[in-house]
């Protein structure tokens, strides 16, 4: 008498064999650049050793709250018209500094809000809400609220140094890829179409004839 094989058989043994395993193989010698440590931060001033130990009461500047390509949203606190696109921590300090108001810089902080910038932009500013420390009150500029504060950073922040650079090397390298020759497109082969289309018609005459 035959055998007849059970179909569950061979296709519970085909789901035992794991279709990923070979990829899972070769992920394994795939090396990751460390993650960076989001505990890393630099006070400004940077001789001002007090500021680490009371940057927990200091209030909060995302790069996400002066970036004009975001929306509302996403987080930003002020009107597009007086935004920048793309503001970094480093602009935002060079504001500050300016302004010679007491902050620190974390640059590898992400904002919950805006996932995206924590990939391509991240980093926040901690300012000191009571301006404390070692800059005399006659040297610095006195605030409010937070909001005059982020005013005055984003009215700073066109001509933040560090931004300039950034904005001609950005130019620069735009002039470079547009100087490049630009390849002609390729072609598969000559294409004749009035040949074709006559030697059809002929064909069609020469049948015409014979009947």
């Amino acid at each position: 008498m035959k055998k007849i094989k059970d179909p569950s058989l061979s296709a519970l043994k085909s789901l035992s064999v794991n279709p990923m395993q070979g990829i899972a193989e070769g992920l394994e010698d795939i090396k990751l650049p460390p993650k960076p440590d989001p505990s890393v931060s630099y006070p400004w001033p940077s001789h001002d050793f007090k500021v680490l130990q009371e940057c927990d009461q200091f209030f909060k500047i995302y790069p996400t709250y002066l970036d004009a390509d975001k929306t509302v949203k996403l987080g930003r606190r002020l009107p597009i018209s007086k935004c920048v696109p793309g503001p970094t921590v480093m602009e935002i300090s060079e504001c500050l500094q300016s302004l010679r108001l007491r902050h620190v810089i974390e640059p590898h902080k992400g904002y919950s809000r805006d996932v995206e910038s924590r990939w391509y932009n991240p980093g926040r500013v901690l300012v000191d809400k009571k301006q404390r420390g070692i800059i005399p009150i006659d040297q610095r500029y006195t605030f409010h609220t937070k909001m005059d504060i982020l005013k005055e950073v984003a009215f700073r922040l066109p001509n933040a140094p560090s931004r300039l650079r950034r904005i001609e090397k950005d130019k620069q390298q735009a002039a470079l890829e547009a100087a490049k020759p630009v390849a002609p497109p390729t072609t598969v082969g000559p294409t004749n179409t009035t040949n074709s289309a006559s030697g059809s018609s002929r064909m069609k005459k020469g049948k015409k004839g014979r009947r």
